[in-house]
């Protein structure tokens, strides 16, 4: 599920939500890209929620 999160007037951020359980987890990447973490998101799927937020400019959105 997507959804979208608005922390300022102005400021929309994409938000991949997957996963179940009552436990959140937020899942940042670096350079490598969302699918450098892809091991760790994997790991926490079966316990937890899990969250990604997809940045300006990835694709899904234009940049600032």
């Amino acid at each position: 599920m997507t959804r979208t999160l608005r922390p300022h007037p102005g400021l929309d951020i994409p938000l991949v939500d997957t996963g179940r359980g009552d436990r959140t987890v937020l899942v940042l990447h670096g350079g490598a890209g969302p699918r450098g973490v892809e091991p760790i998101v994997e790991h926490f799927a079966p316990h937890a929620s899990r969250r990604r937020p997809r940045r300006a400019g990835a694709g899904c959105r234009p940049g600032p």
